[in-house]
């Protein structure tokens, strides 16, 4: 189930022969082919629907009985989201199998690239396992080089999986070597923030009940004053200095102020964390400075990697600033509520990219379908008369909008053909390799961009040379 960006239809997205992919999968979907025509799940705007491409799929074969699929069209997710949701009801005669089943958690592996022991690693396994695949050649059909493929992934995958080490990273949670300053403004943010969860039932933190709220408030503030007292302070007037780091809003304040206020007290650690955020991060800028010779290390680690881009970022001091949708403060106050929240940045950034008002008129208005304006001539006749635009010149806009498709130049198309149909060179293919995100979540049979980043040279090239067979017929694995 998902967005296949495909349809059966025609109607929407680039991918083609999804009838003939359904059927070599032996799936169905829950709605015929004329209601997937007269339906669409993707919309431009409020009011200009652009194709069906999202699908809920299942196979007949496992005794499934479906009931009913429906499309939510409804105007509220406009603005949310440019996809509609569908929903789908199946009956399994007899059962589950197993009425609890236990679901195992599974971590997938990945190649640290930053880590070189475990890259190096990495290579080694999977130049061993690399030699019981036999290379495509130019004279591979697309089926091989697809089986081919898959083959190479997996390989990839298992590499990696022997390689990684099972051990999950360990619950520390401060880093050797920062200054007790720093851990104590720390623990007073995590203690705001822990209070503000639990205020508000967050995060997977049990909502407290009124009558607990100055019993839960003490504890946190008591955690919160133990961890500052255990630090290694010069002496024990800086440890009570930094607890009350905030004027008059230290631990006596949280003791004793009133709770049946529930939403002042989301205020006031919201008002908090940002005031401690702030102090944080010059403290955080200090303590970079004193370790610089490890920041070099890491930058030069990262140009012989090839990583220019964070090189860059890095000596330009541009590394890219995080939000967390936890609060937001304006220049009136401090939004906690996450439905004010959402509207507010959804509505900042609607006005950001609308453009702009003369970018939303004529042609460009929402609610006009210039498709059918550029393809139907009755269409394109009365948009026209609707700016103004005298009849003659409308026969000549007609014929020069018509030209390329009723009549095109054989040596524009050919010249055309051959300018965006060739198959990209290796050293594109490794440019879009090294350019990836590292990031990025791995496919469906777990090959990551990192586990190609790391690969050797021999090893992207044998991938290339089986995705070279198919890129002329477009053909999808």
């Amino acid at each position: 189930a998902g967005d296949l960006n495909a349809s059966r239809t025609n109607t929407g997205g680039t991918h083609k022969h999804l009838r003939e992919w359904l059927e070599e999968a032996v799936l169905v979907s829950g709605i015929t082919e004329e209601e997937e025509a007269s339906t669409h799940t993707r919309w431009s705007g409020a009011a200009t629907p652009t194709g069906h491409i999202d699908h809920v799929l299942f196979s007949p074969l496992h005794g499934l009985v479906h009931h009913i699929t429906a499309i939510h069209d409804d105007s509220l997710w406009h603005g949310i989201t440019d996809h509609r949701p569908k929903i789908t009801a199946f009956s399994c005669p007899g059962g589950s199998p197993d009425g609890s089943p236990v679901l195992t958690t599974v971590y997938p592996k990945d190649i640290k690239i930053s880590d070189l022991a475990e890259v190096e690693a990495y290579r080694q396994a999977l130049e061993w396992k690399w030699r019981a695949i036999k290379p495509t050649t130019t004279s591979s059909t697309c089926e091989e080089a697809a089986a081919t493929l898959l083959k190479m992934s997996q390989t990839l995958y298992a590499a990696a999986e022997e390689t990684v080490g099972k051990a999950r990273p360990s619950g520390q949670t401060y880093k050797n070597g920062w200054s007790p300053q720093y851990i104590a403004l720390k623990t007073h943010l995590t203690t705001m923030t822990e209070i503000r969860r639990h205020l508000q039932g967050e995060k997977h933190r049990t909502a407290w009940h009124s009558s607990f709220v100055s019993a839960g408030i003490i504890r946190e503030v008591d955690r919160w004053e133990s961890k500052v007292r255990s630090l290694r302070w010069d002496n024990a007037a800086e440890a009570q200095q930094f607890l009350d780091i905030l004027q008059d809003r230290g631990p006596s304040f949280w003791r004793t102020t009133p709770t049946t206020d529930i939403p002042a007290l989301v205020r006031a650690c919201s008002l908090d964390m940002a005031r401690l955020q702030t102090r944080m991060h010059g403290r955080q800028r200090t303590e970079m400075r004193t370790n610089i010779s490890v920041a070099v290390a890491n930058r030069e680690r990262q140009l012989q990697e090839g990583k220019l881009g964070k090189v860059i970022k890095s000596v330009l001091g541009t590394e890219p600033t995080r939000f967390l949708y936890d609060s937001l403060q304006t220049p009136e106050a401090v939004i906690t509520d996450p439905i004010e929240i959402h509207n507010k940045v959804a509505a900042h950034f609607q006005e950001w990219f609308a453009g702009p008002p003369e970018f939303q008129q004529g042609i460009h208005a929402p609610d006009v379908d210039w498709k059918k304006i550029f393809h139907d001539e009755a269409a394109f006749r009365q948009h026209a008369a609707s700016c103004a635009v005298p009849t003659h010149l409308t026969d000549k806009l007609w014929a020069a909008v018509r030209q390329p498709l009723d009549n095109p130049d054989p040596d524009l198309r050919t010249h055309i053909h051959a300018a965006v149909n060739p198959t990209p060179t290796f050293e594109e293919f490794k440019a879009t390799v090294a350019s990836s995100s590292a990031g990025s979540a791995a496919g469906l049979t777990g090959a990551s961009y990192n586990m190609l980043k790391a690969a050797p040279e021999c090893i992207l090239k044998d991938i290339y040379n089986a995705l070279a067979v198919m890129w002329p017929t477009k053909y999808i694995p």
